[in-house]
Order: C-alpha cells, then sequence, then structure tokens
C-alpha cells in the first residue's frame, strides 16, 4: 500500500527516520516531566499544599519552630514552653494546616518565583508578618502571655529579595529550557512523519507508533519509580524528622507529571493496537 506522499516503502530512509525519531523519544520524557513539574509553571504551592496536608509534617514543624523559639529562653518563659510544650505544638499546628495559613505561603512563594524565575523585579520583597501572626494568635489561646509578643511581630521588616551578579539566572536558564523542549518535540514529529513517508505499510507505521508510544509511557513509569525510591531513601538517611517527611512529599510532587506522562503514553498504545487489531481482523475477515 503506498500513495504519492506517504507509506512510499523507501526502507533505507524509513530506517534512518524511525533511528533519529527514536533517539528523541528516549529523551523526551524527561525533558517533558521536568518541564511539567518545574518549567511550566510554579510547583512551590502544589508543594506547599501536599505539605500542610500532613498532619505528620505540621507537627514536625511545629517542634521544630518550638525548638528554635524557647532554646534561648529563661525563667518563667522556659518554663511556659516546658509545661505547654504539647498544647503549644497542637495550636501551631492546626493553625498551619488553615487555609489563611497556606494561601499566606501560596502568595511568598508566588513572589520568589516571580522574583528569581519569572524575572519580575516587581515582587522585590516578602512579608511575614501575616504567617507570624497567625502562628501567635494560636498560641495566645494556649497561654494569653504570648499575645504580648505582638509587637515584635510588627516590628519585622520585609524581606528584600536581591539578585547578585554571582546567582544563577534561573530566568535565563527556564527560557531556553523551553525552547529547548519545544525544538526536541519539533524535531520529534518531523522525524516521526519522515518515517511515516518512507514506510512500507499501514500496519508497519502503526505497529512502529505503538512501541514508540509503549517505551515512552515505559521510560515515564520508570523515572516516576526511581523518583519516588530515591525521595523516599533521601529523607529516611536523614537525622532530623522533618526532612524525613517532607523530602519524601516533595520528590512526590515533583515527580508526579511523569505519571501522567506514562498514562498518557499507555492510552496512545491502547489506541494505537486497537486500531492495528481492528485492520488486522479486518483483512483476514473472509469475504462473502
Amino acid at each position: 500500500m503506498t500513495n504519492p506522499i506517504f507509506l512510499t516503502a523507501k526502507r533505507g530512509p524509513a530506517i534512518a527516520f524511525a533511528v533519529l525519531s527514536t533517539v528523541l523519544l528516549i529523551i523526551l520524557p524527561i525533558v517533558s516531566g521536568v518541564y511539567l513539574a518545574v518549567g511550566k509553571s510554579n510547583p512551590a504551592p502544589k508543594i506547599a499544599h501536599s505539605l500542610l496536608a500532613k498532619s505528620e509534617f505540621r507537627d514536625a514543624a511545629a517542634n521544630k519552630l518550638i525548638e528554635s523559639i524557647s532554646k534561648d529562653t529563661k525563667g518563667a518563659e522556659a518554663l511556659l514552653f516546658k509545661a505547654k510544650g504539647k498544647e503549644i505544638r497542637v495550636a501551631l499546628s492546626d493553625a498551619m494546616g488553615t487555609k489563611a495559613f497556606e494561601d499566606e505561603i501560596v502568595g511568598i512563594t508566588h513572589k520568589a518565583y516571580d522574583f528569581y524565575v519569572d524575572g519580575d523585579t516587581q515582587a522585590a520583597t516578602i512579608d511575614i508578618r501575616p504567617i507570624a501572626s497567625m502562628a501567635l494568635t494560636a498560641i495566645s489561646k494556649v497561654n494569653p502571655l504570648f499575645s504580648l509578643a505582638e509587637d515584635q511581630i510588627k516590628d519585622i521588616a520585609p524581606i528584600d529579595l536581591k539578585s547578585g551578579d554571582s546567582d544563577i539566572n534561573l530566568f535565563k536558564i527556564k527560557k531556553e529550557f523551553t525552547g529547548l523542549v519545544f525544538v526536541l518535540w519539533i524535531g520529534f514529529i518531523l522525524f516521526f512523519a519522515l518515517y511515516w513517508r518512507f514506510a512500507s505499510n499501514l500496519h508497519n507505521g502503526l505497529k512502529f507508533a505503538g512501541i514508540q508510544s509503549a517505551a515512552f509511557a515505559i521510560i515515564s513509569i520508570l523515572i516516576y519509580l526511581i523518583g519516588s525510591a530515591a525521595g523516599g531513601s533521601i529523607g529516611s538517611n536523614s537525622a532530623d524528622q522533618l526532612p524525613q517527611i517532607a523530602i519524601p512529599i516533595v520528590a512526590q510532587a515533583l515527580i508526579s507529571p511523569f505519571l501522567t506522562l506514562a498514562i498518557l503514553g499507555l492510552i496512545a498504545t491502547a489506541i494505537l493496537v486497537g486500531y492495528l487489531f481492528t485492520l488486522v481482523k479486518k483483512q483476514l475477515k473472509p469475504s462473502s
């Protein structure tokens, strides 16, 4: 089966473009997953939501904050933290689990991402007073004496975001990486189309496309599984409870696009195999 444009049955060019498209296909799941995870948009809000939704993380973060605040306290303050430590931790953990707290964290991540990655120099300061105030309000319910620190929170200055000449230019890296992903996909589509131009017949073309989509799915699944295992391993090797909990959650949020790519690859494979099976079945059906 041939036609003037595609399926012209030229073995040499067909093999050459099959190899070239396959080489790009091996790279595409990697760069596409990374682009979807950190290049297309800010991954921090998704990570923040995943972390704050987990009570174990909030408890560990609350313990870390209490430890940091109370380490230099003496006298009555030290006794207060010692006596009410569990209640303070619960109050802080509950405060971090509220939507208002998450919204403030997400707002901070957006400003940092816009400044460092998107090159928005207008988002040059971060105000942490709202989240500090929420934390203070929460622990003041445990003991009203904590509310005396309200004036100290008001004096907290906004954090200025600065980038020096020696810093890595994330905006440039993101732009160049996005261009690379675009070029690789265009190259793959071009080589894939050229393979179809020189392929011998429709059956071989569909089989090859099915193999490629299956390979795309398998590579994506492998990256997802390796990333999950690596995140769990790195977290478990940490001596600190906070990274033990946080690292696997962050890793899972960053590698989840690879699972999406794997599902898309499997769907494409199923469609191609189903269509090929239908064609073969029609050919094998005896004519009346």
